[in-house]
């Protein structure tokens, strides 16, 4: 029976977290964009989880930045550095500063 119970309470939970899923908001990553790849970027909005296995949500429209060229770091190491990821969209140099909260997420597109 106890198990009976658990299963009912996962259901729920998920039911929950599906609901709010589908009220206008976006699963984004927070990862380290590969060399070729295309990517579109946000800030998270909303964290759920505990450590290591949070998700990140964004109530933000996602924007295309393009396929990924480099990453460099401005600055010295820590708080006083500051980070940039370089993007060509269509023959466009996008440069996406990330913010020092840690909010900026990216989702893997298709190029």
């Amino acid at each position: 029976m106890d198990y009976y119970k658990k299963y009912l309470k996962y259901k729920e939970k998920y039911l929950n977290l599906k609901k709010q899923i589908g009220s206008g908001e976006t699963e984004v990553f927070r990862i380290t964009p590969e060399v070729g790849k295309c990517y579109k970027t946000a800030e998270y909005t909303r964290q759920t989880g505990k450590y290591p296995n949070y998700r990140y949500y964004t109530t933000n429209e996602p924007k295309l930045v393009g396929k990924f060229i480099k990453h460099y770091a401005m600055g010295g190491p820590g708080d006083g550095a500051r980070h940039y990821s370089v993007f060509n969209l269509d023959g466009k140099e996008i440069t996406v500063e990330y913010s020092y909260g840690g909010y900026t997420s990216f989702i893997e597109v298709k190029c």
